[in-house]
């Protein structure tokens, strides 16, 4: 896939993921189940909470572009929470091959300690380490401490 390629795929997904950009919107539409904490490790920066689709995660080893399996959102100091990101994400045994799943031009990422292929996309803030990077130096979890 072409550089013009994956941005257009990427505007595409950031065009679909507008209305969740509101927190109650995204609960409502069924990234309502929390899969983390406010994940941050101080030397890369964070993730934030993922949100996932029960119905979403359920995908078989199949990703959908418009219809990410994973949300991620920050606290703000206001207690709203920011989209930040979407996730990407095929269980291990639905990808029983050597090589690594590709999805818009990116090879997921294998997390060992949860047993998932994965790829972030920073559609809701901008990520200095890189728009598929794992961790971004700009998200923090300061704000989560009662989430």
């Amino acid at each position: 896939m072409t550089d013009s390629a994956v941005q257009a795929q990427v505007e595409r997904l950031r065009q679909a993921a507008a209305p969740f950009f509101s927190f109650d919107v995204a609960q409502a539409a069924g990234w309502n189940v929390a899969l983390s904490e406010c994940v941050e490790v101080p030397e890369l920066g964070g993730m934030g909470i993922h949100y996932g689709n029960p119905t979403q995660l359920d995908n078989d080893g199949r990703l959908t572009l418009l219809r990410p399996e994973v949300l991620l959102y920050v606290p703000d100091a206001d207690g709203s929470m920011a989209l930040v990101a979407v996730e990407y994400i095929i269980g291990e045994d639905d990808w029983p091959y050597a090589e690594p799943p590709e999805f818009l031009g990116q090879a997921l990422h294998f997390n060992e300690q949860q047993r998932i292929w994965a790829l972030h996309v920073w559609i809701g803030r901008a990520n200095p380490a890189g728009l598929f990077a794992d961790f971004n130096p700009d998200v923090s979890c300061e704000n989560a401490a009662d989430r």
